[in-house]
C-alpha cells in the first residue's frame, strides 16, 4: 500500500510544479520561486507538519516575499543563498478565507483521491488568493506600503537603501541606531557599511 507520504510527495511534483511553474516559478518541490525585473522574490512553498504519518500527511502552504536589498544583505550576513526562514514578508495559504483560524492553515490527505481533490483545491486557493498576494508583494509600488505594516528598523532601511538616498532613509538609520538593535553595535556598524556602499555603488 503506497503511504500518504509518497502520494504527497508525488502530488506535489505532478500536479502543483507545473501549475506552479506556469506561472513564471522556478524551483522543485517543495518550494518554488519567481523572480521579478527588479530582483525581488516570491515563494511558495509545502511544509509538512510534525504531526505527518504514513497514513496521513499534513502540510501548510507558506507564501514568502524577499527584496533584492534584503536577500543581498542576509547573504552577506550568513556568506551564502539565503534558505526559507529569511523572508521579508510571508503568510499562510488558508484552506479558506474564513475564519482564518488555525485548522483551516492545515491541509491533509490521506490517499490518492484525497490527493486528487486537494490539489485541486490548492490550485484554486493559489490562482484566486496565494499568486495574487505574491504579486502584489512583488509591485514596486506597494514597496513603502508594505513597510508600514513591518515593525523592523532593520527592514526600512534595508528596503529604503534600494529607493536611493532620500531623507526616509537617514531618519531610518537614525532610528536603527537608538531603537531595539542598538545594543547590538557591531550588526548595526555592519548595516550602515552595507547601506553606504549600496548606495555609492547604485
Amino acid at each position: 500500500m503506497t503511504s500518504a507520504i509518497a502520494i504527497f510527495r508525488d502530488m506535489l511534483k505532478s500536479q502543483i510544479g507545473p501549475m506552479i511553474r506556469e506561472h513564471g516559478f522556478r524551483g522543485t518541490a517543495p518550494t518554488w520561486q519567481i523572480r521579478s525585473a527588479y530582483g525581488d522574490y516570491g515563494s511558495v512553498n509545502f511544509q509538512s507538519s510534525s504531526e505527518t504519518t504514513h497514513e496521513q500527511v499534513l502540510f501548510y502552504i507558506n507564501l514568502g516575499y524577499t527584496p533584492q536589498a534584503w536577500f543581498d544583505f542576509q547573504s552577506n550576513t550568513t556568506g551564502g543563498k539565503p534558505k526559507r526562514g529569511y523572508e521579508f514578508l510571508k503568510d499562510r495559504l488558508y484552506t479558506d478565507d474564513e475564519p482564518r483560524a488555525l485548522e483551516n492553515q492545515r491541509w491533509s490527505i490521506t490517499d490518492h483521491e484525497s490527493a486528487i481533490e486537494t490539489a485541486r483545491r490548492v490550485t484554486d486557493r493559489l490562482n484566486q488568493v496565494g499568486l495574487p498576494q505574491i504579486n502584489s508583494w512583488l509591485d514596486p509600488s506597494n514597496r513603502i506600503k508594505q513597510l508600514t505594516t513591518f515593525n523592523s528598523d532593520l527592514a526600512r532601511v534595508l528596503i529604503l537603501t534600494d529607493c536611493g538616498p532620500s531623507s526616509e532613509l537617514d531618519d531610518a538609520i537614525k532610528a536603527l541606531k537608538t531603537g531595539p538593535l542598538s545594543d547590538r553595535q557591531p550588526l548595526v556598524d555592519q548595516v550602515v557599511r552595507w547601506v553606504q556602499e549600496r548606495t555609492v555603488n547604485s
